[in-house]
């Protein structure tokens, strides 16, 4: 689903509604890899192609560590 996406050009957005923990040993990755969960698995992949995405959790969860991190660096004039 998400290498199809990037076939079209323009930005891409991913909804996802996740159950349950991300599971431990998912982590953003050219390939997918779940761990037994597809939506995080997904969820990884999405955010290694630089997705926009937008988690609606159904049970109250933690973001995984590779989530929660800032993608940013403050840069300094001096």
């Amino acid at each position: 689903m998400i290498k199809n996406c990037m076939k079209n050009p323009g930005s891409y957005k991913l909804l996802a509604f996740p159950n349950k923990p991300c599971p431990q040993g998912v982590q953003p990755k050219p390939t997918f890899h779940g761990s037994g969960s597809g939506t995080w698995g997904t969820i990884a992949l999405a955010f290694y192609y630089g997705f926009d995405i937008d988690i609606t959790f159904l049970e109250k969860n933690p973001l995984p560590e590779w989530l929660s991190k800032p993608t940013y660096e403050q840069l300094s004039l001096f």
